[in-house]
């Protein structure tokens, strides 16, 4: 690939301007903060081509094998389309793996035969097909492949690009670090209504059973937790991996396991006086149907306890909170219920804390003036485990209203009339330090507020993983001129360029293996790669990411590095 070109045309494009106030990506005047109007125009309006099954990885010479989907996308017939397999030069970096995504095709040169699409497609139709591109990849390294459907003037309909990667060590090298997080998590749908935890929680009512079905034998979290049980039984793989897990969904499970109610609304707390005569001859009135998810809640629970007993856990935010949002409601007991709260339910539910001090923010960074809040993440000094939230919050009021100025002054967010200071929401200086893991300069440490010091890892690598999943995401820290719509390429395709930059990652790890002793100031050893995967992934992206990981630790390629260390 002409690499200069490419990366000169991107800088090249114009930059935007940041509105004053959040907005929806669909809203026009920040539409081109998250999507690049300049970036692969035009492909996919008449017809797509989709990769459906292409291997994570290959070894060198291996013959590379795809199943296709190509649908016509008009309403009209298409004949005598036809994909042309291409590919550029490997890529030296997870930059230049995200510049190579959105290039043009001319950067790509032909290394397969053409496949025609035999089929004529009537409107909406799709026909599948399999393929072999004839990429003889020779050497390890990262490789950017490119599928082009042509029309029958050849002309291009589509691409749908991937990233390929070939294993094995090179001579003379010697394997870095590799940690990875292992996130579950998923929306719990409450009724809304409940109250707190005192004295005890009321019934569990549920608006649906959707995340019943996402614990059932085949459903996603029952995926991901079966996926993480068989691939940390390596030992390495054990060792180099942190389950991250969300506090809110373990308690709600918890809860599950004891029976609930689906509805789509919670009964009225107090019953109203009924006539005797109102209640002749008729049936109790009931609300919801029983829920069916007990038995699998159960299961589930059990397998996550034997996670927890024998490997590293680490508490997400409470339902994944966004933090910088939480925070700007100046609220500081939504504060501590994002960051405070989940590891004490996680050892309540689970029989262990996991990993103390420890944030890891779903967005991937840390807001300005965010920072002093995170550190009701000092959960060596938290009393929560002791007294609860509510607890916590009646001694709070008391205190406040034994002071004359502070008397009748303790208010919720929802109930102030003026607009919130981020300042309300921040926490006294730790006793001891929070770490908060946020993308940006790998293995950086700065103290972004007192007692809370900043933990940085890789953002291209972060960016590249947050767009894999059926609905792919966009970092707030990725460069904006290389953003696009990821879904225009298949999930199949994300999938694989996610486990490819895992490998390539690895590959930056690596350090001289005969270094001279002499030097007076060696090589700083490369920084040890740290994987976080979106905290919605699902079980398949998992088990191409994990089986990166695996394999790369078994191959004595990376060195199985602790969440701690």
């Amino acid at each position: 690939m002409r690499r200069t070109a490419v990366v000169l045309a991107v800088a090249g494009l114009s930059a935007y301007a940041v509105p004053p106030v959040p907005m929806s990506p669909d809203n026009a005047e920040v539409a081109e903060e998250w999507s690049n109007p300049a970036v692969r125009a035009g492909e996919g309006e008449r017809a797509t081509v989709e990769v459906l099954e292409a291997p994570a990885a290959v070894s060198a010479h291996d013959p590379f094998h795809v199943k296709l989907r190509v649908t016509n996308r008009t309403d009209e017939a298409l004949d005598g389309l036809a994909v042309l397999a291409r590919r550029a030069a490997p890529v030296a970096s997870l930059g230049e793996q995200r510049v190579a995504a959105v290039a043009g095709v001319g950067e790509y040169g032909v290394v397969g035969g053409r496949k025609d699409v035999d089929t004529r497609l009537l409107p909406g139709e799709s026909t599948e097909l399999e393929m072999d591109l004839g990429l003889d990849l020779a050497a390890v390294g990262t490789y950017p492949v490119a599928l082009q459907l042509l029309d029958d003037a050849s002309a291009t309909l589509d691409t749908d690009r991937f990233h390929v990667a070939v294993r094995g060590v090179r001579d003379n090298v010697r394997a870095g670090g590799m940690t990875a997080l292992y996130p579950i998590s998923a929306p719990v749908d409450i009724v809304p209504g409940e109250t707190g935890e005192a004295p005890e929680n009321p019934p569990l009512v549920l608006a649906s059973e959707t995340l019943a079905g996402e614990l059932a034998p085949d459903g996603r979290l029952s995926r991901l937790v079966d996926e993480y049980l068989d691939a940390a039984a390596a030992s390495q793989v054990g060792y180099a991996t942190c389950v991250a897990l969300d506090p809110a969904l373990v308690d709600t499970v918890d809860r599950m396991a004891g029976g609930y109610t689906v509805d789509d609304e919670r009964p009225t707390v107090v019953e109203e006086p009924k006539r005797l005569r109102d209640s002749w001859g008729g049936a109790r009135d009931t609300h919801g149907e029983p829920g069916a998810g007990a038995d699998d809640a159960k299961v589930w629970l059990d397998k996550v306890r034997r996670i927890a007993a024998t490997g590293c856990t680490v508490a997400l935010p409470w339902a994944n909170a966004d933090l910088g949002a939480v925070a700007r409601t100046g609220d500081p007991w939504l504060m501590r219920e994002a960051v405070e709260r989940g590891p004490f339910v996680l050892e309540r539910v689970l029989g262990t804390a996991g990993t103390l001090n420890t944030v890891v923010p779903g967005t991937g960074y840390v807001e300005a003036g965010t920072a002093p809040a995170l550190g009701w993440a000092d959960h060596l000094r938290s009393t929560i485990m002791d007294e609860g939230m509510q607890g916590a919050w009646e001694r709070a009021h008391a205190a406040d209203e034994d002071t004359p100025e502070g008397a009748g002054t303790s208010e919720s967010a929802l109930d102030r009339a003026e607009l919130a200071d981020l300042a309300g929401a921040a926490a006294p200086a730790p006793t001891h330090p929070v770490q908060v893991l946020a993308a940006g300069e790998p293995h950086s440490f700065g103290w972004l507020a007192p007692g809370v010091m900043q933990v940085g890892y890789q953002d291209s690598l972060a960016t590249i993983l947050a767009a894999t999943g059926q609905a792919p995401e966009t970092t707030g820290t990725s460069n904006t001129d290389l953003r696009f719509d990821y879904s225009e390429d298949s999930k199949a395709a994300r999938d694989v360029s996610a486990a490819a930059a895992v490998r390539l990652a690895a590959q930056s790890a690596w350090a001289p293996a005969d270094a001279p002793e002499t030097e007076a100031e060696p090589e700083p050893e490369p920084a040890p790669v740290f994987v976080a995967p979106p905290a919605t992934w699902d079980a398949d992206t998992a088990a191409v990411v994990l089986g990166a990981v695996a394999d790369l630790l078994a191959s004595g390629a990376s060195r199985a590095v602790s969440l701690g260390d």
